[in-house]
């Protein structure tokens, strides 16, 4: 795999296009959060991003792309932290591959999960994050709340879409 960061020009975020991809994603939310699941096997998570196969409804999974390799990926969940269920939708397993982070591909697949909820005419929507808070600020997110997930404080976050 080439170490560079692709030209902006190269990216394309689209809605997930097929099984492969489906696997890729899968594989990236069971290893990077699957923790905080224990009763999610990695079989539990294709499944589960299976769902959004070529959907443009909740679920949908965004995946970046350079050329056929995926990259990265983005999703609009109805549910995600699991202690607190009474908030919904949210907007989750936001990843971006190591050697490609900090190009601009984690802010492209957040507006482009934002233009979705928008044509999905969502109200808002929630996500959490331990590390990420002033990141997603410059989208307007704001934090409303806080929890603990794997072990970590995590903030609790909301954008008012309409």
């Amino acid at each position: 795999m080439n170490n560079s960061h692709p030209q902006m020009k190269d990216l394309v975020v689209d809605l997930l296009p097929d099984e492969e991809a489906v696997r890729t994603v899968a594989s990236w939310q069971w290893q990077e959060w699957g923790a905080g699941y224990p009763d999610m096997t990695l079989d539990g998570f294709v499944t589960e991003v299976r769902k959004a196969l070529r959907s443009a409804t909740i679920p949908i999974v965004l995946v970046a792309r350079v050329g056929v390799e995926v990259i990265g990926t983005a999703s609009i969940i109805l549910n995600d932290l699991p202690t607190r269920q009474d908030l919904k939708p949210w907007l989750a397993s936001v990843f971006v591959l190591p050697e490609y982070r900090n190009s601009g591909i984690g802010t492209s697949l957040t507006r482009e999960a934002i233009k979705h909820a928008k044509i999905l005419k969502l109200r808002s929507l929630y996500l959490f994050t331990h590390d990420k808070t002033a990141f997603y600020k410059k989208f307007g997110w704001r934090e409303v709340d806080r929890a603990v997930f794997m072990g970590e404080d995590v903030d609790i976050m909301i954008l008012n879409i309409i």
